[in-house]
């Protein structure tokens, strides 16, 4: 077996990605924030499909919970019997309107705009970005490219959008919106069921409201998206924590036979975190 070399440049940062399951394929830079990392793979044996930490296949689950960020982790998607998933994908979204959980976030080179819930996009295609490696977020930071829990993704997805008129809830501007077919958003496989929507949400449906005690979980979907974790839907739904943020925006919400019991939030003082917990229909911020 040949030995697999790996080598990263970060230009203009200190955050380090380790990619020690990538195999075969040849990287583009990818753009994290206000950095690029290029990297550079030898070949190696095949690797088996799923998420992978220092070179080792591990499961779903609760993975960047709020204070720092997850360790360097690798997702491969599963492309045997000619990618038979992308096909299903395609047959399922080509074509629909779908909607974000708790919004969705497309872009074009030059922008990204995020758009709640309740404005409907519709899926032009499904693309597969072979040979290209992509660095992506998580919960309704998907798409936006600027903090919070992140991974790397070997052979992406790629859902393509036709233009809308409607107007987005924010609007990010720079050099760093998508540059291939657009608008669109990059995304992993296991993300599709956590991001879009083929049904149309409840007409009271919030946007990015507060969350507190008697929500429903589909209330929390909708309002704040699935949370900042790296996980499949199967595993979130089992969990009774959902956590989102990161550092001084991080919160908690709990669950109960399918309803919120409690919110935490995590407040960062000069030395310490304060952890504060909120059963109120009030803000979640560290006020």
């Amino acid at each position: 077996m040949k030995a697999m070399l790996e080598r990263m440049i970060a230009c203009g940062s200190t955050r380090v990605f380790g990619i020690s399951a990538v195999f075969g394929k040849k990287c583009r830079p990818v753009a994290v924030s206000a950095m690029v990392c290029l990297l550079s793979v030898a070949a190696s044996a095949p690797a088996k499909p799923g998420l992978y930490l220092n070179g080792q296949l591990v499961p779903f689950g609760s993975v960047g919970v709020g204070v720092g960020l997850p360790p360097p982790l690798v997702w491969r998607p599963d492309e045997s019997d000619g990618d038979a998933e992308l096909q299903r994908l395609r047959k399922r979204y080509d074509g629909k309107i779908v909607h974000g959980f708790g919004g969705v976030t497309i872009s074009c080179a030059g922008w990204r705009r995020t758009y709640s819930s309740a404005t409907p996009l519709r899926v032009v295609r499904v693309e597969r970005e072979r040979g290209t490696i992509a660095n992506i977020g998580t919960g309704n930071q998907l798409g936006v490219d600027m903090y919070g829990a992140s991974f790397s993704a070997v052979d992406p997805l790629r859902f393509v959008f036709a233009p809308t008129s409607a107007k987005p809830v924010a609007q990010y501007g720079g050099e760093n919106g998508d540059k291939g077919d657009c608008p669109a958003l990059v995304l992993a496989d296991f993300q599709v069921d956590v991001s879009l929507s083929l049904s149309t949400p409840p007409p009271d449906a919030p946007y990015d409201a507060a969350i507190y005690p008697g929500m429903t979980r589909e209330d929390v979907i909708w309002s704040h998206g699935y949370p900042w974790e790296v996980a499949d839907k199967a595993t979130l739904l089992g969990e009774d924590t959902w956590n989102y943020g990161v550092n001084r925006g991080f919160y908690a919400v709990h669950f109960m036979g399918g309803r919120v019991i409690s919110v935490d939030v995590r407040c960062v003082t000069a030395r310490n975190w304060v952890q504060t917990r909120r059963s109120l229909r009030s803000p979640l911020s560290c006020g």
